[in-house]
C-alpha cells in the first residue's frame, strides 16, 4: 500500500511540474548580444527584437517561456506580441538585470499575426518596460485576449500611451497593473471596445493630450487605486454603445483635468459605481450623460470650477454619503453644486454634506432653471431629498493641500448611512497615490459611518496604523 501511496505522490509531482519542465527562457541584449547566438543565455543573448519576431514566427513561444530584454538597454523597434500561453502559465515578456527598465518604440499585436481573425486567448503578460513612441501609440493591440500588462511607463507617444481594440464583439480577462501613462498626445489609455473581466489597478494617467482613461466598459470592469490628473479632456471617461454594462470605481482620485474628472456617458441600462473616491480641481467631478446610471457613495466634489455633481440625463442615479463643497465659487453667479436635470430622472440622495454656495445656493434644478437652497432642495418634489444630509463646512484637514481627510469636530464624522458590507471599506488616512492606497473598515471605527472618501481616525491613532502596515508588509 505504501508503494502504491508513492508511486502516486511522484505521479502527481511529475504532472505539477511537467507544464513547466520545457519553458525556456530567451535573452535580448543591444550592446552585447549577436542574432546568431541561441538567446538561450546571456552570454548568447540575441540583439534585436526582429530576431525575437522572426524566431516566435517559426517556432512559436509556449507556457512559462519568458523573452526577457536587458536593463538599461534601448531599442528603436517593435516588439511584437507572439507566442500562447495557458491558464496560470503565461508567455512573459520582461526585463533582467539591473539599472532602469528596458526602452523600447511599440508593443503591437494583431490577430492575423496568428492567422486567426475570430480572437486568441493568448495568455501573454508584458511587463517592466518603460515606451516611448514618436510615431503612433505606444502598446497597440487587437483582438487578444487574457493579457496582463504590469509595471509599464508608457510616454511621449504621438498617439495613445496604450490602445485596444477588437474585431470581434468583446474581449475578455486583461489586468492592467502599476502601469504609468504620461505626456502622450492622444490618450493615456483608450479601449475602443468592450472588455469583460477587466482590472485596472494602480494606473497612474496624466498630462496626455485627450483624456486620461477613455474606455467602453463591458462586465465586471474594476478601476481602483488609480489616479487621473492634468489631462486635456476627462480624466477619467467610460462610454458604450449598449446597454446593460457595468463598471466599479474604487479608491480612485481625479484632479485638475480640463473637462470632468469622472464621466460617465455609456445608454440606457449601463451603470457605473463609484466608492470613495476623490475628484477636485476639475470643471465638474462628475458628469453623467447618455442614458448611463451613476451611483455615488461615500466619495468627494470639491472645488471643481463648474460643477460638483452634473446629472444631465433621464435615468436613474443614487447619492449617498457624499461630500460635495465648494464647488463653482469662482464666479459665483454660475457655479453650484449639484445640477439636477430632467424630467423624469430619477434621483435618490440621501447623507450627503453640501457645501453652502457663496450666494446661499448648493442645489441647481435645471428643469426648473432654479438654484436652490439645501432647506429648499430638502423639501423640493414629492421624495424630499437629504433628511439626513447637512450643508456647512465639513472641516477637511488641509483642503487646500490636497488632504480631504476629516478634522476632529467634523459633522460629517459618525452620521454616513451603513451602505452594507460590499461598500464598508472607506479610505484610510494614510493612503498615498496610486501605489500605496489602504482602506479601512468602516463598521471597525467610531459610532457610524463617515460621510466621505475617508474613515475618521483621531490623529495620535495615525503612527499605530502605519507602524502596523509596515509589519504587515515584512
Amino acid at each position: 500500500m505504501k508503494k502504491k501511496l508513492f508511486g502516486f505522490i511522484i505521479i502527481v509531482l511529475m504532472l505539477l511540474v511537467g507544464s513547466q519542465a520545457f519553458a525556456t527562457v530567451y535573452y535580448v541584449d543591444k550592446t552585447t548580444g549577436n542574432d546568431a547566438d541561441t538567446g538561450l543565455t546571456e552570454e548568447l543573448a540575441w540583439e534585436t527584437l526582429a530576431k525575437v519576431a522572426t524566431f516566435a514566427q517559426a517556432t512559436e513561444f509556449t507556457s512559462d517561456d519568458q523573452i526577457l530584454l536587458k536593463c538599461g538597454e534601448t531599442w528603436a523597434e517593435t516588439l511584437y506580441l507572439y507566442g500562447t500561453g495557458t491558464s496560470g502559465h503565461h508567455v512573459i515578456y520582461g526585463a533582467y538585470g539591473e539599472g532602469v527598465d528596458p526602452i523600447i518604440s511599440r508593443i503591437y499585436h494583431r490577430n492575423y499575426m496568428h492567422g486567426n481573425v475570430t480572437g486568441d486567448n493568448e495568455y501573454i503578460t508584458i511587463q517592466n518596460m518603460r515606451i516611448t513612441n514618436g510615431a503612433g501609440s505606444g502598446v497597440d493591440t487587437s483582438t487578444i485576449n487574457y493579457i496582463t500588462l504590469q509595471n509599464l511607463y508608457v510616454y511621449s507617444c504621438t498617439n495613445a500611451g496604450i490602445e485596444i481594440d477588437t474585431e470581434v464583439a468583446a474581449l475578455t480577462d486583461w489586468t492592467i497593473q502599476d502601469v504609468e501613462t504620461t505626456g502622450n498626445t492622444g490618450y493615456g489609455l483608450v479601449i475602443s471596445c468592450r472588455i469583460n473581466n477587466l482590472l485596472l489597478e494602480r494606473v497612474n494617467t496624466n498630462l496626455n493630450g485627450f483624456d486620461g482613461m477613455n474606455m467602453n466598459h463591458g462586465t465586471n470592469v474594476v478601476v481602483t487605486a488609480c489616479i487621473a490628473h492634468d489631462n486635456t479632456q476627462d480624466g477619467f471617461d467610460i462610454q458604450c454603445g449598449i446597454g446593460g454594462l457595468t463598471a466599479t470605481y474604487q479608491y480612485c482620485r481625479a484632479y485638475d483635468n480640463v473637462s470632468a474628472g469622472f464621466s460617465a456617458k455609456a445608454t440606457v441600462g449601463s451603470t457605473a459605481t463609484y466608492q470613495s473616491c476623490i475628484s477636485y480641481g476639475n470643471n465638474e467631478g462628475w458628469e453623467v450623460g447618455n442614458n448611463s446610471n451613476a451611483i455615488i457613495y461615500n466619495s468627494v466634489a470639491y472645488d471643481n470650477d463648474l460643477i460638483g455633481i452634473y446629472l444631465f440625463n433621464d435615468d436613474t442615479h443614487i447619492l449617498k454619503n457624499n461630500i460635495i463643497f465648494y464647488n463653482g465659487e469662482t464666479p459665483a453667479a454660475s457655479g453650484f453644486q449639484v445640477s439636477y436635470l430632467m424630467v423624469g430622472q430619477t434621483l435618490t440622495a440621501d447623507n450627503n454634506y453640501y457645501g453652502v454656495h457663496s450666494l446661499g445656493r448648493s442645489i441647481y434644478v435645471n428643469k426648473d432653471a432654479v438654484f436652490k437652497t439645501f432647506a429648499e432642495w430638502q423639501a423640493y418634489e414629492a421624495n424630499a431629498y437629504d433628511q439626513s444630509g447637512g450643508s456647512g463646512d465639513p472641516l477637511f484637514t488641509n483642503a487646500a493641500g490636497d488632504d480631504f481627510t476629516l478634522q476632529k469636530g467634523s459633522p460629517a464624522i459618525d452620521v454616513g448611512a451603513d451602505l452594507g458590507a460590499t461598500y464598508d471599506d472607506g479610505l484610510s488616512p494614510i493612503s498615498v497615490w496610486p501605489d500605496a492606497v489602504t482602506t479601512l473598515d468602516q463598521d471597525d471605527h467610531g459610532d457610524g459611518w463617515e460621510i466621505g472618501a475617508y474613515v475618521f481616525i483621531p490623529g495620535s491613532l495615525i503612527p499605530m496604523i502605519m507602524n502596523y502596515r509596515k509589519r504587515l508588509r515584512r
